[in-house]
């Protein structure tokens, strides 16, 4: 908030040259939730609002304090479809020369859901911790089952005695990875 008060206070005064100008910020920068600086924040906002744009960026609209955002239009965008997500990861998996394999780009759109910055978040750390992005570092990185160990628990579920299907389960490395497998078994 101090930056907001002393940087702000010449360029973005009333007196400075008239014109809009955009501020962007997050609410994680400047944590603008009731706890922190937001009352402030709004303020401010008000103060400059002649000739200052303010461009707050959030994942949760209800971490910004109601003061905030009733000086603010809201913009929610949905997810993107795959269509318009592969050829960004595209250009950037070509950029940065990561080596990827079809399967690892179809892992990131499938976990991503939508979501860009995930999906780039995804490859930068599957790149990272592996070397090479493909179906099952991806799964492995996030911390998703594979489908190897899906189709296995299915197998042992549907084919097998209880008994023989609880062991099996239970002494697989797929059990670490928390309730995701199921959730997996039973949306797809």
């Amino acid at each position: 908030m101090g930056t907001v008060r002393k940087k702000m206070a010449v360029p973005y005064s009333p007196q400075s040259v008239p014109g809009a100008r955009i501020l962007p910020s997050s609410h994680r920068s400047h944590r603008v939730n009731a706890g922190g600086n937001g009352p402030r924040y709004a303020t401010v906002i008000e103060k400059f609002t002649e000739n200052t744009r303010f461009c707050m960026i959030c994942n949760y609209l209800s971490k910004i304090i109601p003061a905030l955002q009733s000086r603010c239009t809201r913009f929610r965008f949905g997810p993107l479809s795959s269509e318009m997500m592969v050829p960004r990861l595209e250009y950037v998996v070509q950029q940065e020369n990561v080596d990827i394999a079809p399967d690892g780009m179809k892992a990131l759109v499938t976990l991503s859901s939508g979501d860009m910055r995930r999906a780039l978040n995804i490859l930068q750390s599957t790149n990272m911790a592996y070397g090479k992005v493909t179906e099952d570092t991806v799964y492995t990185c996030t911390g998703h089952p594979l489908k190897v160990d899906i189709a296995n628990i299915l197998d042992w579920m549907l084919n097998k005695d209880f008994t023989t299907a609880y062991k099996r389960i239970l002494s697989s490395k797929c059990i670490h990875k928390g309730t995701n497998i199921f959730l997996r078994i039973f949306t797809g």
